[in-house]
């Protein structure tokens, strides 16, 4: 039931995840070029994922999803991708302290 819709969140977040890695890495010079390599890939990975696993070729009335769905999806999966990263910034910032 939850295949195709799972499927896609998951790629969301992983793809929205490289976006924002390069996104956040463009200001910084340090490991900056590191960052925007391991960003394209997350990228990259993702739509491999998502369109190599399984036969995607789906219209919206026979099991794919519909333009609301999508939107739905694809918010979550990029608010979960944003929490994510700024957990994980917020977490490396705070063992730096230490």
């Amino acid at each position: 039931m939850f295949g195709f819709h799972l499927d896609y969140f998951i790629c969301c977040v992983i793809s929205v995840s490289g976006v924002l890695i390069m996104a956040s890495s463009y200001r910084r010079s340090s490991q900056s070029f590191a960052n925007y390599i391991v960003g394209s890939g997350l990228v990259v990975l993702a739509a491999l994922l998502f369109f190599l696993t399984d036969d995607r070729a789906l219209n919206d009335y026979e099991g794919g999803l519909d333009a609301n769905e999508q939107a739905v999806l694809f918010s979550t999966g990029s608010l979960t991708a944003l929490l994510l990263h700024k957990g994980f910034v917020a977490l490396k910032r705070r063992l730096e302290l230490f």
